[in-house]
């Protein structure tokens, strides 16, 4: 018997892929452009940005892959990958504060992550319910 699939998972996967794909492109083009703007060679701390931007990405396109196929490894990977992405964002709005204490209208740059920190959050919500439990099993 194949398994379902619901809507839920299947949008997810899709845009897992999607996030796997303008990660690594982005790891890959804004870092060169980032360096080559600013007219400064790549240094340790760019690459090793780079390299861990460029590993999520991989890493979110393989999990996209998997879900969409129902794997339970799949399943995993997203809930690893979604917590670690939230705790790297609360850090980071974590080290906004002083600089929206000083320039408040710097918040505007925070609310993209406090965007994706509630699409993480969804995610884990998601695929910690019993039925999408059980579609990966």
């Amino acid at each position: 018997m194949e398994k379902k699939r619901s809507v839920g998972v299947t949008v997810f996967g899709i845009i897992m892929i999607i996030v796997g794909i303008l990660g690594i492109l982005s790891s890959l083009v804004g870092g060169s452009m980032i360096c080559s703007i600013a007219g400064v060679k790549p240094h340790a701390i760019f690459l090793g940005v780079g390299f861990l931007f460029t590993t999520i990405g991989i890493m979110y396109l393989i999990g996209g892959f998997g879900v969409l196929s129902l794997k339970p490894w799949a399943r995993n990977l997203t809930l690893l990958l979604s917590s670690f992405n939230s705790i790297l964002i609360i850090l980071m709005l974590l080290g906004t504060v002083k600089v929206i204490v000083k320039d408040p209208i710097a918040i505007l740059y925070c609310i993209p992550q406090i965007l994706l920190l509630f699409l993480l959050i969804g995610i884990i919500y998601f695929f910690t319910r019993p039925k999408v439990k059980e579609q990966f099993k």
